[in-house]
């Protein structure tokens, strides 16, 4: 009998040595993984080595759940995207990299013109961080300095066919973002867009050419703890998202008129 409590002591102590600690970005991921629903939460935690209870007691632990309170069904990706402020402290692997941006090459455009080109840059990338950092307005500066990988969105203004002006041009890199943003949803990965840049520091820094501007920047990488984050932008971050209902955008008979599609 002593040897057998001796043994089964021996067991306790090297399974809790040998236990995996889980950052607070971890159990993060594990949460949203299993808010999505698309495996069961046993499965996950199998998947994971962890017990059951452990994941209850996370998602109790993290209000992440920023999902959306639709009026109708849409798809989950869309539900469950959102833009976070902070990120967490891992790095984004190249090929998951490579998949957003081919998402985006397969976005619809006026004329197949693609008029869309991006400028990246990763945390491990020291030197180019900083200088596409620089190219940010200082309040955005705050937050993305932290974040794994930096890009920027710029789009051709003319048509490479004609030079004539394109009007679709804005419109298109939004169509490109859109894929992008819904790739990387499918990957539990989050982007956050911003308008706050410098776009005349851009075309200095990265020879930017004539008829194209850098519109957006755009942080990504995986969720992190918003409580790591200044009062301000921790407020943004845990706040409920919301959106205008369909009578107030989708019209009908006249501008500014309910479609009665949208009145349900």
């Amino acid at each position: 009998m002593e040897k057998k409590a001796s043994a089964e002591k021996a067991i306790r102590e090297i399974r809790r040595k040998t236990r995996r600690r889980f950052s607070a970005e971890e159990k993060i991921r594990i949460v949203i993984e299993g808010l999505r629903g698309e495996e069961s939460i046993a499965s996950l935690c199998r998947r994971e080595g962890i017990a059951a209870n452990l994941y209850y007691r996370w998602s109790k632990e993290n209000p992440v759940d920023k999902t959306a309170e639709t009026n109708h069904p849409i798809h989950s990706l869309l539900v469950e995207r959102w833009s976070p402020y902070a990120f967490a402290d891992r790095d984004v692997s190249d090929e998951d990299l490579r998949s957003l941006f081919e998402a985006a090459r397969w976005a619809p455009s006026s004329y197949n013109e693609q008029p869309w080109s991006y400028v990246v840059a990763t945390r491990q990338q020291k030197e180019e961080f900083e200088r596409l950092l620089s190219c940010l307005v200082e309040a955005n500066k705050t937050w993305a300095r932290h974040v794994p990988v930096l890009a920027l969105g710029i789009t051709r203004h003319a048509f490479t066919r004609n030079g004539k002006p394109n009007a679709a041009a804005e419109h298109d890199l939004g169509l490109a973002a859109g894929n992008l943003l819904v790739e990387a949803s499918a990957r539990a990965l989050f982007v956050h867009q911003m308008i706050g840049i410098l776009p005349d520091r851009a075309r200095e820094i990265y020879a930017i050419p004539e008829h194209s501007h850098a519109l957006t920047g755009l942080a990504i990488g995986y969720q992190g703890d918003s409580e790591s984050l200044p009062e301000g932008l921790r407020e943004r971050d845990l706040a409920q998202r919301t959106r205008k209902p369909l009578s107030e955008f989708v019209f009908g008979g006249r501008y500014g008129e309910s479609s009665t599609i949208a009145k349900v």
